[in-house]
């Protein structure tokens, strides 16, 4: 029931860190803080474009910003990949996605179906490939 301009999870953020992941969804991100311990927030929806502003800022705050929107590996169209490719294009953010193999579409499905030992382990993996060092 919030407009569009309205980031889940965003009072929760501390005021510096190292990792942010900017997810689709209320539920993934209390999954990935809770299960793997990142900073986390999501806007609305995946096709929800971010204002300028607020990307500088949390650029100014976290040294490293990942997406990590659906990956919808059994559709015809990847939409969440679609999206989350764009914005990463346009706000210098890693784009990392949980691999088809795991058959998970978003992290909270990841720890349903694999755990939170295991959910933590994969998505800290998938985030040091995209490390820039």
């Amino acid at each position: 029931n919030h407009n569009f301009s309205v980031w889940q999870g965003w009072e929760q953020l501390p005021e510096k860190d190292e990792v942010l992941i900017i997810t689709k969804s209320l539920k993934d991100v209390m999954s990935i803080v809770n299960v793997a311990g990142f900073p986390s927030v999501s806007l609305q929806a995946e096709n929800v474009k971010p204002k300028r502003s607020v990307i500088r800022e949390l650029h100014k705050r976290f040294e490293y910003i990942y997406l990590l929107y659906d990956n919808d590996y059994d559709k015809e169209v990847n939409w969440g990949q679609k999206f989350a490719e764009e914005l990463s294009s346009n706000f210098r953010l890693f784009n990392i996605k949980i691999y088809d193999k795991y058959e998970s579409k978003d992290f909270s499905d990841l720890v349903k179906n694999k755990g939170t030992n295991k959910s933590k382990e994969i998505l800290e993996k998938i985030i040091l490939e995209y490390v820039p060092f």
